[in-house]
């Protein structure tokens, strides 16, 4: 896929996650516009770049995941590394089962990002 129709994809995730990361489901920044994001939060620019709206491929190419819209989701930059970074990754729905009882027991974000995010939306 190109990286202009990846980039379509991932806008086009975005919005029909309603600004909301695919796995944490909590506010993603518009894409290309993180650090004006963190800055309104009152977030450092290290921090913003972790919010980053990325596509993310919900069945990996790498395992034959195809480079079509229904395989992208958006997602914060963070949350998906943390997926892929696993010795056995999860599969989407498993990986968004542990993110969101993390992000319920205040251990995925830092509080203040969760707070910021939370209090945004």
């Amino acid at each position: 896929m190109a990286k202009s129709t990846l980039r379509r994809s991932r806008n086009s995730a975005y919005l029909r996650q309603s600004c909301r990361c695919f796995y944490c489901d909590l506010l993603l920044p518009p894409p290309g516009h993180e650090l004006e994001f963190a800055a309104k939060l009152s977030i450092g620019g290290k921090i913003a770049k972790l919010l980053q709206c990325t596509a993310e491929h919900l069945h990996p190419k790498s395992a034959g995941g195809a480079d079509v819209p229904q395989n992208i989701a958006a997602a914060h930059q963070w949350c998906n590394s943390r997926r892929h970074a696993r010795p056995s990754p999860l599969s989407p729905d498993e990986f968004k089962e542990h993110v969101l009882r993390r992000v319920a027991q205040g251990r995925w974000w830092p509080p203040h990002v969760r707070s910021a995010l939370i209090n945004k939306q």
